[in-house]
């Protein structure tokens, strides 16, 4: 019994379908695809709204990081200026 039958078996005894007919067995086995179609399906939809709603919020703050990096950029390039002519830098985190 290579690894596929042995999954098979393994399947048909957890469930219960060794001791149906064959005809039960693909009715059961039709409903149980239809299920997992249907979970994936709807799941896949609700991931993509999902995803969207993330994304749409996300890209509302870009311009926001976008603006705190450039300002970052130059506050740190004014300090070294600053510190290059001999000025003191008073951050305010003295003690």
């Amino acid at each position: 019994m290579n690894w596929v039958q042995r999954k098979i078996y393994l399947y048909n005894v957890t469930f219960g379908l060794y001791m149906l007919d064959w005809w039960e067995r693909y009715l059961f086995n039709t409903l149980v695809v239809v299920l997992l179609w249907f979970l994936c399906y709807n799941g896949s939809r609700y991931l993509m709204e999902f995803g969207k709603r993330y994304f749409d919020h996300c890209v509302a703050v870009v311009p926001v990081l976008q603006w705190v990096t450039i300002f970052n950029g130059v506050w740190e390039e004014c300090q070294a200026s600053m510190v290059r002519s001999g000025d003191s830098v008073d951050l305010g985190c003295s003690d």
